[in-house]
């Protein structure tokens, strides 16, 4: 009889979901991010890979792109709705950052 948890894997997980959170925030936030939204990942990314979470962030990618791809709406709801890697990796469209007011400049 088996006891415990046992976890799905995939290979590579841990890599591929850093890769992925990392991509789309550069792509959104280029090289000069607010160092709140950097530190803000990090920190999502230390809970997530800590508690070897990333396999079912990385399912719920697969599906969501894979229902976006046959032209279905997707929602996300509860407490990965407010991660921020769950918005990095389209999982979910809710950015839970504060937006960025441009600062005026002084001329």
């Amino acid at each position: 009889m088996l006891q415990g948890m046992y976890m799905p894997e995939i290979e590579n997980s841990k890599n591929l979901f850093e890769y992925h959170c990392q991509a789309k925030f550069e792509k959104l936030y280029g090289d000069n991010a607010p160092e709140i939204f950097k530190s803000r990942l990090e920190t999502e990314q230390e809970m997530i890979l800590g508690n070897n979470y990333e396999v079912p962030y990385l399912t719920a990618k697969q599906i969501t792109d894979k229902s976006r791809e046959m032209g279905y709406l997707t929602s996300t709801r509860g407490g990965i709705g407010s991660s921020f890697a769950a918005f990095l990796l389209g999982i979910t469209d809710i950015n839970p950052l504060p937006a960025i007011i441009p600062q005026p400049t002084v001329c």
